[in-house]
């Protein structure tokens, strides 16, 4: 595939380092939660809404699947 005179070289690359002892890790982003489904519906489109609602209301003991 693709253009066999060029030569590919794979090099492991350090692409970012998180912080998990910052504010983030240690308090609660309440309007974040609030907004989180809003905006996973708006930039992430129906069908990612539709997984995570059903993920959340499964987590909450909301939802009882049965099994077929």
């Amino acid at each position: 595939m693709g253009q066999p005179a060029i030569q590919k070289e794979i090099r492991p690359l350090f692409i970012a380092s998180y912080n998990m002892n910052g504010f983030s890790s240690t308090m609660r982003d309440m309007e974040f939660r609030a907004d989180k489904p809003a905006l996973i519906r708006e930039h992430l489109g129906w069908v990612v809404y539709l997984r995570f609602a059903l993920k959340r209301l499964k987590k909450n003991g909301k939802v009882i699947m049965t099994g077929s």
